[in-house]
């Protein structure tokens, strides 16, 4: 969560999708990596992030980005 950017170095070199975000809190966190580029799925965990209000705000922030959402517990 400190170095955003990294996110999007790795996925320059692997074929393969990066999840991230599971120890992240708002919306703010999540604006923040997705826009450094790089993750292709964002992982939200309802009890880190504040509950379901905040996770649909995180969700909106994810679709600007073109990005999926996947719930963790």
């Amino acid at each position: 969560p400190e170095q955003p950017g990294l996110a999007a170095r790795l996925a320059a070199r692997l074929r393969l999708p990066i999840a991230a975000g599971r120890a992240l809190q708002t919306r703010f966190d999540f604006e923040r990596l997705l826009s450094a580029g790089g993750v292709s799925v964002a992982q939200v965990d309802l009890s880190v992030c504040g509950g379901p209000t905040e996770a649909q705000r995180i969700r909106a922030v994810a679709s600007a980005h073109g990005v999926n959402l996947s719930p963790v517990g």
